[in-house]
């Protein structure tokens, strides 16, 4: 996460993906029964394409209606709650990254969308998506990462807020490091780095936002370093909004999804041709 204060930032966006909600819920959803637990999914589009939303933590799917209802205008997407989030069931623990990759893949399995996917993870999504590559490599067309969650990050603050993903964190953290982007994946990585204003600030908030800054600049470094090492990566850079960038600046988000189905579409096309 990449704001001054991860709790607030999570907060949020539970509040923005429940005032979504009232604005999606008379769109038709399916249910995969995954291991004895249902996962609620939002399946909208059509296209050669398929389009997979991983959330961030803690949000529901709605939390990518305004992404989605675009993308869906070019590509087949699919926006899940994860087991534990929104209206799906929980699932058993720990709710680590290899464990929530492995239930996407048989969602996806079970609800007919058949590979490759082009991956796109907010957030905590982030090295979710890393590692179902990382697992199924010949399965995965490309990757969006919007704003993700990075490896240093240590979620001390909130180890006793009883969110069993974050207590999993550092299981996540070793298997995201561990999964290298597959050879040839293209990867489109958005940089947010602009720290929510706050009118009228005080002393304290100032101080807090100019620590923000500096945590913002040293998680844009590390993003440059870990890109450095995949062949096919781009940083997106964006100062026009924080850490919710799917709600704060969907056009972007949609547009780095066009570029990364396009870039996908054009590896398919030189490995078909004789």
């Amino acid at each position: 996460m990449t704001t001054p204060s991860p709790t607030l930032a999570a907060l949020a966006a539970v509040m923005t993906a429940g005032a979504l909600m009232l604005a999606t819920r008379s769109q038709d959803f399916t249910n995969a029964a995954v291991d004895g637990h249902a996962l609620r999914m939002l399946v909208a589009g059509t296209g050669d394409a398929t389009v997979v939303f991983e959330n961030g933590c803690c949000p529901s799917l709605e939390s990518w209606d305004n992404v989605q209802r675009e993308v869906s205008r070019f590509a087949t997407t699919v926006a899940y709650d994860r087991a534990g989030i929104g209206l799906s069931a929980d699932g058993p623990l720990p709710r680590d990254g290899a464990r929530i990759a492995a239930e996407l893949h048989r969602a996806l399995e079970l609800a007919g969308f058949p590979p490759p996917y082009v991956l796109v993870g907010a957030s905590l999504g982030g090295p979710y998506v890393r590692i179902f590559a990382g697992l199924y490599p010949d399965e995965v067309a490309a990757l969006v990462l919007v704003d993700p969650t990075h490896d240093a990050e240590d979620f001390a603050e909130l180890e006793d807020a009883g969110i069993p993903e974050l207590d999993a964190w550092p299981e996540t953290r070793t298997q995201a490091r561990d999964s290298p982007v597959p050879p040839g994946v293209p990867v489109f990585l958005i940089d947010a780095r602009a720290p929510a204003d706050v009118p009228f600030a005080t002393a304290a908030i100032r101080e807090a936002r100019a620590e923000g800054q500096r945590e913002l600049a040293a998680e844009s470094l590390g993003y440059e370093e870990w890109l450095a090492g995949v062949p096919r990566g781009e940083l997106v850079v964006t100062e026009q909004s924080g850490h919710n960038v799917a709600i704060e600046q969907p056009e972007l988000v949609v547009t780095t999804i066009r570029r990364a189905v396009e870039a996908a579409r054009a590896t398919r096309g030189r490995e078909s041709s004789p």
